[in-house]
């Protein structure tokens, strides 16, 4: 039997801390998403090819944009860093989903050191 609880307690120390996550962030990542499906289609940004040369170069191109004092991209009327923090959940997310560089890891060299355990081709790139 576990423990009782006291008043105003709750066994909870080991559970993620949602209340840390600003969501109000979050809400503009979903913008930046919900432009994407509207303008291509629901979650095609999965099937992109060369994913994660791509949405690094766009990355990038919206953080410089944002660096060089322009706040909000012309074409979406959203911000810069939302764009930038959703080309960074593609990135995790074909990280994760083992995507990334499918071509150039089936076509390269195994080079000692650079595997990656798990990794459907055992070549990180």
């Amino acid at each position: 039997m576990a423990d009782k609880l006291g008043p105003g307690e709750k066994f909870d120390t080991d559970k993620l801390r949602w209340d840390l996550l600003p969501i109000d962030c979050i809400v503009d990542v979903v913008k930046i998403l919900t432009f994407g499906a509207n303008k291509y289609d629901d979650n095609n940004w999965q099937q992109l090819e060369k994913g994660e040369d791509r949405y690094y170069a766009a990355l990038m191109r919206h953080l410089s944009a944002n660096r060089q004092g322009e706040k909000i991209d012309s074409e979406s009327g959203l911000s810069h860093l939302a764009h930038a923090m959703c080309n960074v959940v593609f990135l995790l997310w074909l990280e994760k989903n083992k995507t990334i560089h499918t071509e150039k890891a089936k076509n390269s060299e195994y080079i000692p050191g650079n595997r990656v355990p798990g990794d459907l081709f055992n070549y990180y790139i």
